[in-house]
């Protein structure tokens, strides 16, 4: 356990190098998993619990965003050329691309989720598929070549017994471990639901993991390092979680994360 907090806030401090006077706020808390299964596969899943599409989620949004106080960053911008008032650096024409950028390779309708406005549409690209997550939170995995929709599938199916559908649904693609990778919050509890395919297929069965966070996770974004799967969340700390990516690809049933509390960057 040393070992690995350790190589993650060296990892964490790293990142940090150029920010000026950032500070630990304490040593890290290591979190395991609350509950762990490896789900049956997916495309069986969506079968068996077929998304409602019709169904009215009421809106649900966060509490917390109503009400939250704004971020205020304690520094000031010296005035000088270097920071915009020489007009001889400004563009002030559409810079030109490759020719190769401009057709859309592929193009299809996104999903509509009903009662929930913006729908924070998630998505990502593997060799062969597409999957988007939208609030609500069903999800959809595509052939990347035709955009035929393989199957649809609420993301809380993955959990036994189902959770919630909040919201904010993460997608990524996991090259280096060609693996796929899908998240959400759960507003009840404090919850952050992570599932890894135990395979390179999105339409077979995953390690399905809950954590607890100190603090509601909303709006979570993640990011993959050959680490670990790194987060941050909307919380009112400034926090950073390493989940121990290596030990989730292979289903460990007690796969850690750490998170970090840092002070704002001045």
């Amino acid at each position: 356990m040393k070992r690995f907090m350790l190589f993650t806030l060296c990892a964490i401090f790293a990142g940090m190098a150029n920010a000026q006077n950032v500070q630990v706020q304490n040593s890290g808390d290591v979190i395991y998993p609350t509950s762990f299964r490896v789900t049956p596969p997916l495309r069986e899943i969506a079968l068996a619990s077929p998304v409602d599409k019709d169904k009215d989620f009421g809106g649900i949004e966060s509490p917390d965003r109503t009400h939250r106080p704004p971020q205020i960053f304690n520094y000031t911008v010296a005035d000088g050329s270097q920071y915009g008032d020489d007009k001889s650096v400004w563009q002030t024409t559409m810079g030109s691309r490759n020719a190769g950028f401009k057709a859309i390779i592929k193009n299809w309708a996104g999903q509509v989720a009903s009662g929930f406005r913006p729908f924070d549409p998630s998505g990502a690209a593997g060799p062969n598929h597409y999957i988007q997550a939208i609030n609500g939170t069903p999800f959809q995995v595509r052939d990347k070549n035709t955009g035929t929709v393989l199957l649809t599938a609420n993301i809380s199916s993955l959990w036994s017994p189902a959770t919630a559908d909040d919201g904010d649904p993460i997608i990524m693609y996991d090259k280096f471990a060609d693996r796929w990778f899908i998240s959400q919050f759960g507003s009840s509890g404090n919850s952050i639901y992570i599932a890894i395919s135990t395979t390179n297929d999105p339409t077979g069965s995953y390690y399905a993991y809950t954590y607890t966070s100190p603090q509601f996770p909303d709006y979570l974004k993640f990011s993959i390092w050959e680490n670990g799967y790194y987060m941050t969340s909307n919380q009112t700390t400034d926090r950073v979680f390493c989940f121990e990516r290596n030990q989730m690809l292979l289903g460990n049933t007690s796969a850690r994360a750490i998170s970090q509390t840092f002070t704002t960057g001045t």
